[in-house]
Parts: C-alpha cells; sequence; structure tokens
C-alpha cells in the first residue's frame, strides 16, 4: 500500500517506517476490553476473568481485531459484563472478588 502524508513538520527521510490503522467498519455491540485484561496467548485459547456474582470466572474468549492497547472480543463476554484487567494472571476460577460500581 502506499500512502501520502500531508502536513508534516518536516519533511519524512526516505526509507522511514510508520504505521497506521484503516477502520474499514464499526460492529456496535461487540465489547472492547483493554490488552492487559488477556490471559495466555491468543493463538493457543485467550481467557479473560469475568467478574459475576461476587466471583471471578475464567473464560475462554475469541479475539477479534486488537491493537497494542486494546482488543474486540468476538465470542465470550457480554456488553456490560465486568471484566478484571489488572493483575488477571493471579486470579483462579471461583476466587471470591469485589465488584466496583
Amino acid at each position: 500500500m502506499r500512502v501520502a502524508v500531508t502536513r508534516l513538520a518536516q519533511d519524512a527521510p526516505i526509507g522511514a517506517y510508520g504505521r497506521a490503522t484503516v477502520v474499514v467498519e464499526h460492529r456496535d455491540g461487540v465489547p472492547t476490553l483493554p490488552t492487559s485484561a488477556l490471559r495466555g496467548a491468543v493463538l493457543d485459547g485467550a481467557e479473560v476473568a469475568v467478574c459475576t456474582h461476587g466471583h471471578v470466572e475464567i473464560r475462554k474468549v475469541r479475539v477479534g481485531w486488537r491493537d497494542d492497547d486494546r482488543f474486540e472480543v468476538s465470542e465470550g463476554v457480554l456488553p456490560g459484563e465486568k471484566v478484571a484487567v489488572d493483575h488477571v494472571l493471579g486470579l483462579e476460577d471461583g476466587a471470591p472478588v469485589s465488584e466496583l460500581k
């Protein structure tokens, strides 16, 4: 792909690399979470820790689009469910948890 960049403060040197995200579709109702919520590698079967009814429920998820900061959950978490986003590797299935309001 070729891209023309305009309005730079200075000319970009020949051979410079960059990264761009091109959004071709927006899907309503698909949860997006921070990547810190992921447990395990995406290819090996990613998991998240869902906080429900005062305990942790470890669920396998299908990851859709993702970048360095966030990812799309295409299967495994419903919109509106609460998911742990910090220190998720230390959580076990069934562990008690206080849900933030």
